[in-house]
């Protein structure tokens, strides 16, 4: 991406090399042009900051429509807006509901072991059960939604499959 800079202020974002050419249709630009010699026609390439530390429960940054000069460098820059309490409410039910459906994913995919004794038993009737390190996986799997961080879990909230 590249702007067009006239007296200093942004006059054209975004601006391409196809407009430079056609805003100078005298000018005998080679294929590749330089930095530099775009500089020469107020042309300099956008570089983006990087979005700043926030706090994705109650802010969301914002990037500015128009870069500004940081460092000698023209840049699209980020903000931190905080959430209104209705934003807040929205993006903790989405996030719970994400939650939920990777917990009955993981709940399905160890389905397995409960079949397994279940038809073990039917075979034999030796009342087969299913292994307790199965039993409490499963458990803290359905206990997920009252652990203190719900719905902002980290990987590190999540039971360990056996």
């Amino acid at each position: 991406m590249f702007v067009k800079i006239t007296n200093g202020a942004v006059d054209q974002y975004p601006y391409t090399v196809g407009q430079l050419r056609r805003d100078n249709p005298n000018v005998s630009f080679p294929k590749n042009l330089s930095e530099e010699r775009m500089a020469e026609y107020g042309m300099y390439r956008v570089y983006f900051a990087d979005s700043p530390d926030y706090d994705a429960a109650t802010q969301r940054t914002e990037h500015s429509n128009l870069p500004s000069l940081v460092d000698d460098k023209w840049t699209i820059t980020h903000s931190v807006v905080d959430l209104t309490e209705a934003e807040i409410q929205n993006r903790k039910q989405d996030l719970a509901i994400k939650v939920r459906k990777q917990r009955d994913k993981l709940l399905a995919e160890s389905d397995w072991v409960t079949v397994k004794a279940v038809d073990q038993n039917a075979q034999d009737g030796l009342g087969i059960q299913v292994p307790q390190v199965w039993l409490d996986y499963r458990q803290a799997l359905r206990d997920i939604t009252a652990h203190a961080n719900f719905p902002y879990l980290q990987d590190s909230d999540w039971p360990e499959a056996p």
